[in-house]
């Protein structure tokens, strides 16, 4: 008789598994084998995001949550074909206004669309990739990789 997992349940069974183990977690990032399905990286740029949460809304794991902070520095790389206009636009106005380097993200008012970021659970995130393939403005993009060591550090932040 087998069980019938669903992904979210076979991955956290999986991590909990991995915890429990006395084995030294890794300190490098894993390469996935080709193949393998649930497991990789959701890499976030800040400066291609618009905030429009989109990709908040697609996650039924709960593994992308919107957060009401903006890291300024984030707006002075922006690439020149930005799609993220109104980024660019606030990047030129704060760069004509502010005195001194920021030194770590502002709060955002609550209800000031467009500007935000998005917090990844690497622990929650079955690599759907269903976000990557909501995000219009390619803020999301994927890696073969798996940061055990993050994943399981975040576990136990959570715990």
């Amino acid at each position: 008789m087998s069980i019938n997992w669903s992904e979210k349940t076979k991955r956290r069974y999986l991590l909990e598994l991995i915890r429990k183990i006395a084995v030294k977690s890794p300190d490098d990032v894993v390469e996935v084998p080709e193949g393998l399905k649930g497991f990789g990286t959701v890499i976030y740029e800040n400066a291609k995001c618009i905030a429009c949460g989109s990709c908040t809304r697609m996650c039924e794991d709960e593994a992308i949550a919107m957060e009401n902070t903006f890291d300024l520095t984030s707006l002075k790389n922006l690439p020149e074909d930005s799609k993220a206009t109104n980024r660019t636009l606030l990047a030129e106005f704060i760069d004509k206004l502010k005195m001194k380097e920021p030194e770590k993200p502002v709060k955002v008012p609550e209800g000031l669309l467009g500007i935000g970021t998005i917090n990844l659970s690497l622990s929650r995130c079955i690599f759907c990739k269903e976000c990557v393939r909501i995000c219009q403005y390619e803020s999301l993009s994927t890696k073969p990789e798996w940061d055990l060591k993050a994943i399981l550090e975040e576990i136990q932040q959570e715990s």
